[in-house]
């Protein structure tokens, strides 16, 4: 799902369920809404890929680029090798196209996977949050460097 947010709130929803949500420029945030393995984790990144096209398109037409995916991970409490090679797979993807692959709601077991596995990577302490909102205002500041 792509999140959205709830004005004056720190709160990010569910753009379709709730209209009075917005997005935020330059910035897409998406939700599985199942843990990520190696069922489910191609089909994940495919569909980070299609919202991303989508949302470009958007944001081409409204002359704003989009310069960060925010991927919430909450349902996912550990990983398997499937789910993290497709992770990196979709970093090395976004950064191609000059887009910053930022994760929020990461638990630690998943963090000391990301920082073993991918220190220079998706384990990037710049680039793993505790919530949407802390990932949201450190890509606007990172935007603004």
């Amino acid at each position: 799902h792509e999140l959205g947010k709830l004005s004056g709130t720190r709160n990010y929803v569910v753009l379709e369920a709730h209209p009075e949500a917005s997005r935020v420029s330059g910035i897409l945030i998406l939700r599985p809404e199942e843990p990520l393995f190696f069922a489910s984790a191609d089909r994940v990144v495919n569909d980070v890929m299609q919202h991303l096209e989508t949302q470009t398109q958007a944001q081409a037409q409204a002359q704003t680029g989009l310069r960060t995916v925010v991927l919430s991970l909450e349902e996912s409490s550990d990983l398997d090798s499937t789910a993290l090679e497709c992770l990196m797979e979709l970093r090395q993807r976004l950064q191609a196209q000059h887009i910053t692959l930022a994760l929020s709601r990461v638990k630690d077991k998943v963090r000391e996977l990301f920082k073993h596995c991918d220190p220079q990577g998706l384990g990037d302490e710049k680039l793993i949050f505790w919530s949407v909102d802390d990932a949201v205002h450190a890509m606007n500041a990172f935007s603004r460097e």
